[in-house]
């Protein structure tokens, strides 16, 4: 398992988990990079099996890998330097497998699988380093599912992520909906085994997440017209029920007001025309 530390700092490095992170200066980006020149959506580090490849944005025309530049799909190996636009970024890949489990300690008791569907629904089984499910009272989390194999699944936390490993299953295992014999998961993914299905909540909320700083002060990058988002006007939709009824009946009393005013003045000119004609009979007659 790889991962990718932002060169020359002492930022700690980031895990590289499957299918990919995002690289860029928007907030909807993996890693965000707040410096200048970098693009609200720069490239994409893309996560096949344990190979990764370095996929530019099509906009994106200063990515270089080494210091040879790159415009389309590159795979990438351990210490290679990947440099968009002045930021460095470099490939790890651990070989100690103490700091791994040093982490991985440190971390455990902070995931859980929230069961999201049957009758145990918003049930939490809190993980362990490593975690055996199935319907077998030997799992570490048992499962009554007759779809369910005795033992089903493994799931180990090693560093940022979540490993999940299938032990020869019946009827396998999904993550997002994709079938896997072996995958790492992130917090807010959906793990599906047999008929149930799980959310997985972790520590690293903000994985998903991660700034990256290159400088104290961070300079304003100008957004063009066509790559700057539609920020759609917000709607105050939370209105009591109360307030909906009082403008309902104020219109209607507002309508009410005027009837009654026009009906007035209709009264007032009748009355008015009445006089006129006796007065000018009276006049006729004398």
């Amino acid at each position: 398992m790889y991962q990718v530390k932002l060169k020359n700092t002492s930022k700690e490095p980031i895990w590289l988990v499957p299918p990919k992170l995002s690289i860029g200066s928007a907030n909807d980006n993996d890693i965000i990079l707040n410096n200048h020149g970098i693009k609200q959506h720069h490239a994409d580090l893309v996560v096949d099996n344990n190979n990764i490849y370095l996929l530019p944005d099509k906009s994106a025309n200063d990515i270089f890998i080494n210091g040879e530049q790159i415009r389309q799909s590159h795979t990438l190996k351990e210490d290679d330097i990947i440099t968009l636009c002045n930021t460095e970024l470099k490939i790890l890949k651990p070989h100690c497998e103490g700091q791994q489990e040093v982490i991985s300690d440190s971390l455990s008791d902070k995931w859980t699988l929230e069961v999201l569907n049957g009758a145990e629904s918003g049930k939490a089984y809190p993980l362990k380093k490593t975690n055996t499910i199935g319907r077998s009272p030997d799992c570490e989390i048992q499962l009554i599912d007759e779809k369910i194999s005795r033992k089903h699944a493994r799931l180990d936390i090693i560093g940022g992520a979540l490993k999940i490993t299938d032990m020869g299953s019946a009827n396998g295992c999904q993550v997002n909906d994709t079938k896997i014999t072996s995958a790492y998961a992130r917090p807010n993914d959906i793990l599906k085994i047999g008929m149930l299905e799980f959310k997985i909540n972790g520590p690293f909320l903000d994985a998903d997440k991660t700034t990256i700083n290159t400088s104290k002060i961070v300079p304003i990058t100008p957004i063009s017209k066509k790559s700057a988002p539609v920020k759609q006007p917000q709607s105050n939709t939370f209105i009591r029920r109360e307030q909906i009824l009082e403008s309902k009946q104020a219109l209607r009393n507002l309508n009410s007001n005027k009837n009654n005013h026009t009906k007035t003045l209709v009264l007032i000119s009748c009355i008015t025309l009445v006089l006129a004609v006796a007065s000018s009979i009276l006049i006729i007659s004398g």
